[in-house]
């Protein structure tokens, strides 16, 4: 059988890939001074388990759902800084799209639950509060990097994370509105992007975020 040199490439490419684990099975050994003309024999499990390889591959790939996005647009808050009108409802605190949802979560590779929801934007996209409040916290933290926590009632606190810098003056004991700008998105602490990390606390846990938030009649 003729190959072409794609051919003899991509067979070459799919053999070092997996050569380590079947010289170890096997007990191969491997010839540095391979030229033209002298044959390769691959063992028949070699090649089943290369072709078996490429079609799991293939399958998780391909013919996967693609997930879902969610999209929240910007609107207009100049004009609206009082709270959403149902007691336990929040604005967005920012716009862009939902990078990571409430659940399980493997950003760098280990598993762990995600209790927030990150929004993804353009570093310096503005984040306000998404309720009127008390600042009871603000600092850097070694993963969530500058954040900010608001009190909105003896039931609710809300954290914001990963923030690039907090809104001028801004600081522990001042009391803020509803859709405020209270600083900017970024990507301090340990990211994989530019984004805000929101969590909304009701009575010490944290609940699923995309349970409480709503455009209150803004314009998606």
């Amino acid at each position: 059988m003729n190959l072409s040199l794609i051919d003899l490439f991509t067979i070459a490419a799919l053999y070092i890939l997996t050569v380590i684990g079947y010289r170890s099975i096997y007990n191969w050994h491997i010839n540095k001074s391979l030229s033209k003309d002298k044959k390769i024999i691959i063992p028949t499990p070699f090649i089943t388990s290369v072709i078996a390889f490429t079609l799991v591959v293939t399958s998780v790939y391909v013919f996967r759902q693609p997930e879902e996005k969610i999209y929240i647009a910007n609107f207009t808050r100049s004009t609206y800084q009082q709270d959403p009108n149902e007691e336990e409802s929040f604005s967005y605190p920012t716009w862009g799209h939902i990078s990571a949802k409430w659940g399980k979560y493997a950003p760098f590779g280990v598993e762990h639950f995600h209790y927030a929801i990150d929004i993804a934007n353009e570093e310096q996209t503005l984040i306000y509060a998404a309720r009127s409040g008390e600042i009871i916290e603000m600092g850097y933290v070694d993963t969530g990097g500058y954040i900010i926590k608001i009190k909105h009632s003896d039931e609710f606190t809300t954290l914001y994370a990963h923030l690039y810098k907090y809104a001028e003056g801004l600081k522990v004991g001042d009391t803020v509105k509803a859709n405020t700008v209270i600083g900017y998105m970024g990507k301090s602490g340990k990211v994989t992007g530019s984004h805000l990390h929101f969590e909304i606390w009701k009575n010490g846990e944290r609940v699923n975020p995309l349970d409480y938030l709503n455009v209150n009649g803004f314009t998606k």
